[in-house]
């Protein structure tokens, strides 16, 4: 069991105390006191201190020591803790300035980066951890060229305080490097990764990852799982929010999954399901889109994704269908709970090919099945048939009947990707998700099975990007404010086969290659009059849809007719009767997104003059 990190001291004092400063020939150090004109400074030999008289000024702080030779790395924030005085004005004017280089002294500026927008958005005083890629650092005064050594010989804090602002205490701690926080080998939790990120007994004080009752941010990455783990390692959270704080740092932060080479699994979960819905979903956002939310997400064992909201997040890549061990058979009783049934029946699963999964009935109603517990989960090589449904009972225990389901070891139920980029599902099943306001919604990647169903693509620019030619199925998915609801990329022949209701409409192609959306949807015309012809016209170029010169269908003089055109198709119909009816013509009629039973009523017409 571990908790884990890769922080790298510069500085080794501990972090975010004022009391442990030093007040030898000072006056102690004092949150809250912005008349204080002392000089406030932490003991060790690497540590800075800082101190700003009057209104106006420059403080600069070289700290030189051969000690401090750590190699910057591309994919490690630079951490230094700042404190100040909470009832300080800080404006425009203002530059809370902090550089690293790799030489003792400097020229110019050589390097610095400006931390008051870090201030100046939290609005409150006392220790902050300052963060930047040294490679890519945000509000830069100067270059960072001379770090292409790799070590650090000097850091530096240079405080600007122009004339109305009132920055007069100013301190500086321990500064280090680090990329991630993280866990294996046991159950991960976001309390004890706050935990690990506030243990001074290690050296390890670094705040990257903090919490406020169920709201937690986060600096870095958090890592989970490792390559010689000894046991399983689970991460499961619910009805939690969570902050990847890059902001200020513009740096890479969301999971990072690492394979274990011994076999041992990694189990991952956000949300919940119960009562056959997701449930107690989790909101996790990120402050620029620039962030993958997953790295390494294939080497979880069990990857499931519950009724959260993602938002601002860079791509969305998915962890991938395992076929090797199929559906986990999480059961839930849905529909009937059968009858006959007895607590404590033992029942095993009766489709798929493989171990069958198993399970206990722990409460009945009269032999209606109310609540079971998994025994073992299912390891399938083929899935079962009712991986959604069933109503096939499984086998076993006193009754019959049960209808229940089984959940994937990986699936996204329920989730909505606000903002964020392109979400890579794969093969995973995606259900009943909404993706809004992204540049390319969800990419279908190459070819295969594809698991998805009744997701919804609202205000994208390209709702779903195909980049392979293919025939696939679209079930229930909806499509509505999209510039364009299908891209695809690839050459040859994309085929979209929408049924349950699916609407996608308008396509677009960047690979010389076709769309073809077959997304009919019926009409029916009920009641019509014997003798009736039925005309049915594209509004845009009066081209024919569908028609017949005579109703048949039906009895006498409450004849039908069903015409299909695909869904959002904007269309005009003539309906007239030579000898009895009125001439009926409504333009303007957008076919619906699912079939539809229009009834006519054809009065008599005295003054008839056919017009076709």
């Amino acid at each position: 069991m571990a908790l884990v990190d890769d922080q790298v001291s510069i500085n080794t004092q501990d972090s975010g105390q004022e009391a442990d400063w030093t007040a030898t020939g000072h006056t102690g150090v004092n949150l809250n006191d912005s008349t204080s004109q002392v000089p406030i400074y932490r003991e060790g030999a690497n540590c800075g201190d800082g101190q700003l008289n009057a209104q106006a000024g420059t403080y600069d702080d070289d700290i030189a020591s051969t000690a401090i030779n750590n190699g910057i790395r591309a994919d490690k924030l630079y951490v230094i803790w700042l404190w100040m005085t909470s009832n300080v004005t800080i404006d425009a004017t203002t530059d809370i300035l902090v550089g690293i280089a790799d030489a003792i002294g400097w020229t110019g500026d050589g390097g610095l980066w400006n931390m008051r927008p870090l201030f100046q958005s939290v609005d409150r005083g006392g220790w902050q951890p300052c963060a930047v890629y040294p490679t890519q650092p945000d509000q830069t005064i100067g270059t960072f060229g001379n770090l292409a050594k790799g070590a650090i010989l000097s850091q530096r804090i240079d405080i600007d305080n122009a004339a109305g602002s009132q920055v007069r205490l100013f301190g500086i701690e321990a500064s280090f490097f680090i990329s991630y926080i993280g866990g294996h080998s046991q159950t991960v939790t976001l309390d004890n990764l706050v935990s690990h990120s506030k243990d001074k007994t290690n050296n390890r004080d670094s705040g990257m990852i903090n919490s406020l009752g169920a709201s937690y941010r986060s600096q870095v990455v958090i890592r989970l799982g490792d390559a010689a783990a000894t046991a399983l390692t689970t991460f499961f959270e619910k009805s939690k929010i969570i902050h990847f704080d890059n902001f200020n740092t513009d740096h890479e932060i969301g999971w990072d999954f690492i394979n274990d080479t011994g076999g041992d699994l990694l189990d991952f979960q956000l949300g919940d399901f119960l009562g056959g819905a997701p449930v107690s979903g989790m909101v996790c956002f990120w402050n620029s889109g620039a962030s993958a939310a997953f790295v390494g997400q294939d080497f979880c064992d069990k990857f499931r994704l519950y009724a959260g909201t993602f938002s601002k997040a860079g791509p969305v890549n998915l962890a991938a269908h395992i076929a090797s061990r199929g559906v986990v058979a999480d059961l839930v009783t849905i529909g009937s709970g059968g009858t006959g049934y007895t607590v404590g029946d033992d029942l095993t699963g009766v489709s798929g090919t493989g171990t069958k999964a198993t399970f206990n009935v722990d409460a009945v109603a009269s032999g209606v099945v109310t609540a079971v517990t998994m025994l073992t989960e299912g390891n399938y090589t083929v899935d079962p048939t009712n991986a959604d449904t069933t109503t096939v009972a499984p086998t076993g225990g006193t009754g019959a009947t049960l209808n229940y389901t089984l959940r994937e070891f990986t699936e996204c139920k329920g989730y909505t990707f606000d903002t964020c980029g392109e979400v890579d599902i794969g093969d995973i099943t995606f259900e009943d998700n909404t993706i809004l306001n992204a540049v390319s919604g969800v990419l279908y990647a190459g070819t295969g099975t594809r698991r998805t169903k009744n997701n919804k693509y609202i205000g994208c620019t390209d709702g779903v990007h195909f980049d392979t030619a293919q025939t696939v199925s679209m079930i229930g998915d909806k499509f509505a404010g999209n510039t364009t609801d299908i891209h695809f990329s690839g050459t040859g022949t994309l085929t979209i086969n929408a049924s349950g209701g699916a609407n996608p409409v308008t396509s677009r192609v960047s690979g010389g290659g076709t769309v073809v959306i077959n997304n009919n949807k019926s009409v029916t015309f009920n009641g019509m009059l014997d003798d009736t012809e039925v005309r049915v016209f594209k509004t845009s170029d009066d081209s024919a849809v569908d028609g017949i010169e005579n109703v048949t269908a039906g009895t006498v003089d409450d004849r039908s007719f069903t015409w299909s055109a695909s869904a959002g198709l904007d269309v005009y119909y003539r309906i007239h009767n030579v000898e009895r009816g009125e001439f009926i013509e409504k333009r303007g009629f957008i076919v619906p997104t699912n079939d539809v039973s229009i009834d006519i009523d054809q009065r008599a017409e005295r003054n008839f003059n056919d017009p076709v």
